[in-house]
């Protein structure tokens, strides 16, 4: 079968005709007298010519069918009635998913210099100047390579892309106003590696609201399954919004897509580091340093309790097994001013979220280490926290910092863990507020914990909500050690074990 396409260059109309080999050849139709072939080699592939003058079609006689490389349209097939229509410019239809059928095929490269012209083929010797002209023409499945320098957003539509550094320095992708995300993947199986995305301009009313389209530096659509971020450096989208407030983007912000690795990325000066929204099937969050992040996604004085933003790596909305796994993370430094709570963020945040295993990461100075909620009809479910080391944020950093708040921990693993000196409580487990729905079956056991007071807050009764507090290694010297929902207080472990009938294999060091 032979597939008719048409394309124009400096207003003349070229015809390309695929035929059985997928050998895509271009004619130039005008007057351009006999045709002239020539062979001219461009990055290591041989390019014949077809037509005269510049405005010569092209095929690649070495790598069947890379029809981009004579920037001569974009492959739409035009079918047997409009063949002899002019296209549109190449550029404007270059995301058409009918595109990618005239290109060269998987694990192809492509590349991207500041010194390049999008009117060039994209090769090593005449790269294009902008990543979105390169996503945009690329096939399914290529790399694209970007030198160093300053580039515009874009976003990747074609599955199977790689976008990364070429390593010869810094490649910095800047949000602008009115771009919502720096960065956005909207396609299968596509990488982003070695990046800097840096000042995403965050809109203080999102279409649909911040946990549907909060602006972000790196967005990963539902539709995009399988995505890696790597080696990616995310930072610094502060700003303020219409009532004057500080606030900002999100770092990486997944929206419903499953399969997601996040890998060895730096994330900081964001309005949240991480945030999960849906989704998260199998997801890996592995190795990422993620600090200072100061502002929060909503800052808002009109609707009491409805601020949020400042965790390091928030999973929300989430319900599909595996869930997402996050280890060997370091997190640092995360809480930003919130109109309703003083202080908000933390480390970890589960919201609605089940099926959790959160491993093995380092926390030092965060506004808190874990914290757990959920709304109407909302559960908390088979969650993991073990083997991590939390270490509490300086006296005065904040108005204080917490470990952990557990509201929502139905069969929740605490164990293994290392707590010192968190400067509040430890463990919160209490279900009195709007955003708890039952902590039945929640272990907490073989943890160590140096605290020179408050260790628990109870809220709950552990007989009734079968919880388990067990086989804790304890170093306490102040003058309380837990605190209930009555007010009262105990203020050694032998008070509170008597209490409670907790902690009994316990021991204190």
């Amino acid at each position: 079968m032979v597939r008719t396409h048409l394309h124009t260059r400096g207003g003349r109309a070229v015809r390309s005709l695929t035929g059985l080999l997928g050998v895509t050849v271009a004619l130039a139709l005008g007057p351009s007298g006999p045709a002239v072939a020539h062979t001219d080699t461009d990055s290591g592939r041989v390019w014949t010519a077809v037509g005269a003058g510049d405005w010569a079609a092209a095929y690649d006689a070495k790598d069947v069918g890379a029809f981009p490389h004579d920037e001569i349209g974009s492959g739409v097939d035009t079918g047997p009635t409009d063949a002899l229509a002019p296209e549109p410019d190449a550029d404007s239809d270059a995301d058409s998913d009918a595109d990618s059928a005239d290109y060269a095929g998987s694990g192809s490269v492509w590349y991207v210099d500041p010194l390049g012209s999008d009117t060039g083929p994209g090769s090593q010797a005449r790269p294009w100047r902008s990543i979105a002209r390169a996503v945009r023409t690329a096939p399914p499945g290529a790399t694209i390579s970007v030198a160093a320098g300053s580039y515009a957003p874009f976003t990747i539509t074609r599955p199977g892309q790689t976008v990364a550094s070429s390593g010869d320095g810094d490649v910095v992708v800047t949000g602008a106003a009115g771009v919502q995300d720096v960065v956005r993947i909207a396609a299968r199986d596509a990488t982003l590696a070695g990046l800097t995305v840096t000042g995403c301009v965050p809109n203080s009313s999102p279409r649909g609201g911040f946990e549907e389209n909060g602006s972000s530096g790196v967005r990963i659509d539902a539709a995009a399954t399988d995505v890696t971020v790597r080696d990616t450096t995310v930072r610094d989208s502060r700003s303020t919004n219409d009532a004057g407030l500080p606030f900002g983007c999100y770092g990486i912000f997944v929206r419903g897509a499953d399969g997601s690795r996040l890998l060895d990325n730096d994330i900081s000066g964001n309005g949240a580091g991480i945030y999960f929204n849906g989704g998260g099937r199998g997801a890996q969050v592995v190795a990422n340093r993620i600090h200072d992040n100061d502002v929060i996604i909503r800052n808002t004085r009109a609707h009491p309790n409805d601020d949020f933003g400042a965790s390091a790596i928030a999973f929300t909305n989430l319900t599909s097994t595996p869930g997402p796994t996050a280890t060997a993370n370091v997190i640092s430094g995360n809480a930003g001013p919130s109109s309703d709570y003083e202080t908000d963020g933390g480390a970890f945040e589960i919201y609605n979220a089940s099926h959790l295993r959160i491993h093995g990461n380092t926390l030092d100075g965060n506004e808190n280490v874990l914290e757990t909620g959920t709304g109407a009809g909302g559960a908390c479910v088979d969650n993991t926290f073990t083997g991590n080391t939390a270490t509490g944020r300086p006296p005065g950093g904040v108005a204080w910092s917490k470990g952990l708040i557990l509201r929502c921990a139905t069969g929740m693993q605490i164990t293994g863990n290392d707590f010192l000196e968190v400067d509040w409580w430890v463990f919160v487990v209490d279900t009195g507020d709007e955003f708890s729905t039952g902590v039945r079956g929640l272990t907490i056991a073989d943890n160590t914990i140096a605290q020179w007071q408050k260790v628990y807050h109870l809220g709950v009764d552990p007989v009734a909500e079968d919880v388990t507090i067990d086989g804790n290694r304890l170093h306490f010297t102040g003058p309380v050690f837990a605190s209930y929902a009555d007010g009262t207080t105990s203020s050694s472990v032998a008070e509170w074990r008597e209490r409670t009938g907790l902690d009994v294999t316990s021991t204190e060091y």
